[in-house]
């Protein structure tokens, strides 16, 4: 997975300025005033949103393999059904989760 330092999307201080893009660094983020709960939420909270965007990121090449095998089975006039819904799950591979661990690839059906 990527080692790069997570984002906050939108942030708003106490003073009620709003920034966007924040870095989520613990040491900043206490820097600006929040307190170490606050800081621990907002920090494991800009990491799950990285770590769904990277399954996001790994997920597109095999949506677009899926296309081809869903072409190819109907090409050589196997059951297309099984990559359909090897794509369906992929497709919906996050929907409904809350951890990022709770992650269950589907598995590639064989032609």
């Amino acid at each position: 997975m990527n080692t790069l330092t997570p984002i906050i999307a939108k942030l708003t201080l106490n003073s009620g300025t709003e920034l966007t893009n924040v870095p989520a660094i613990e040491s900043d983020l206490i820097e600006m005033g929040f307190t170490d709960i606050q800081v621990n939420e907002l920090c494991t909270a800009a990491n799950k949103v990285q770590q769904f965007d990277e399954i996001r990121t790994i997920r597109k090449p095999l949506l677009i393999e899926s296309d081809y095998l869903v072409n190819d089975a109907a090409d050589k006039d196997i059951d297309e059904a099984p990559f359909r819904q090897y794509r369906q799950d992929l497709k919906n591979i996050t929907e409904g989760l809350d951890n990022p661990d709770d992650v269950v690839w589907p598995v590639l059906p064989k032609i």
